[in-house]
């Protein structure tokens, strides 16, 4: 029946792992999951009824957070309420955030078109990926103090190079 399914797909929705968030034909939230409040810290109380952008500038790391910043969003969303198309239509975005408590966390998430009759929904699926990151910088890091050790190394051997053929000149 059509309420059992509909039950289905809300418990499929707030059990999933991943933060599910949609937005309505007006650019406003009307589902955020228990995943989307676990990795941003913001109750499904605090964003439900407001604008996507207000909530995408919430999230927004302060360097970021600029007029500008808020009306591209804004725009973006609103274009792709329209149209269903856009620069970050389903494509996977890996991107910095923070959370309600100002800790930085990296996201990746693929926001969709879901046709109307109206227009678009958007719906959004994303993963805190935070822990990946720092693994990824960590060996970056460490790599490239690898890198110049090798080098530190490389020219040590050629100055005792030379030095030796000099004495072995000299001898």
């Amino acid at each position: 029946t059509i309420q059992r399914n509909e039950a289905l797909l809300r418990q499929f929705i707030d059990e999933s792992v991943f933060g599910i968030v949609i937005i309505n034909e007006q650019g406003k939230i009307i589902k955020w999951n228990r995943a989307q409040e676990q990795i941003f810290g913001y109750k499904s109380s605090e964003v439900l009824g407001k604008p996507a952008w207000e909530s995408f500038f919430m999230i927004t790391p302060l360097r970021y957070r600029t007029l500008n910043s808020k009306k591209e969003f804004k725009s973006f969303v609103k274009k792709a309420l329209k149209t269903g198309k856009g620069s970050w239509i389903k494509k996977l975005l890996d991107y910095e955030t923070v959370d309600a408590h100002g800790n930085k966390k990296y996201i990746q998430q693929v926001i969709f078109p879901i046709k109307t009759e109206k227009g678009y929904l958007l719906g959004s699926i994303c993963r805190d990926v935070t822990e990946l990151k720092e693994i990824e910088l960590k060996l970056k890091k460490s790599e490239k103090k690898y890198r110049e050790a090798y080098q530190q190394i490389t020219f040590y051997k050629n100055l005792l190079a030379h030095d030796f053929a000099n004495i072995i000149g000299v001898i």
